[in-house]
């Protein structure tokens, strides 16, 4: 909270019922930032439920970047920035400071509503596996500290089955 340019890469969000807002970047919401980036994340509804935003930003907070995310399971998404309601993918896909997200089955091990941690890990068939945008930022580990690959997948899981894991580097 109160930092400028907080990023959230990689991260599961799983909405399981009407209350709340999955990412909320403003006054008194998850973060109160400005330049937020959002990278690589997999927001999804474990029972088809309607948030009322599924990403809101206060008027005054921006965000630099939301790319390579995954939004699924929403069967009435909305975002709003800066005030405006953006109601479909393609509209929200539109924003400027937005690229390429996605609306696909994340195909995780347990299903569509995991109950374990390894449950939330993607299947060998997921649309996400290696669908995330590459961040160039040197090699970062998973939930589950193995590499992520270049391009990586989108949650906080990488692979599972037989792709090789990139070379790792000290960190300095």
């Amino acid at each position: 909270k109160g930092s400028v340019g907080a990023r959230f890469i990689h991260n599961n969000f799983a909405v399981s019922n009407t209350t709340g807002i999955p990412l909320v970047n403003g006054i008194d919401g998850a973060t109160n930032s400005t330049n937020t980036q959002f990278y690589n994340n997999s927001i999804f509804s474990t029972n088809e439920s309607t948030p009322a935003n599924l990403v809101n930003t206060a008027s005054s907070q921006t965000l630099a970047a939301a790319d390579g995310n995954n939004w699924y399971g929403f069967t009435d998404p909305q975002w709003t920035y800066l005030g405006v309601a953006y109601t479909s993918l393609a509209l929200w896909n539109a924003v400027g400071v937005v690229g390429a997200d996605t609306a696909a089955d994340p195909g995780m091990r347990d299903g569509p509503a995991p109950r374990t941690w390894d449950g939330y890990r993607l299947s060998a068939t997921s649309a996400l596996r290696r669908a995330g945008k590459d961040l160039n930022i040197g090699n970062y580990q998973d939930a589950g500290n193995r590499a992520f690959l270049h391009p990586p997948s989108v949650g906080a899981w990488e692979v599972t089955s037989g792709d090789a894991a990139a070379a790792r580097t000290a960190r300095q």
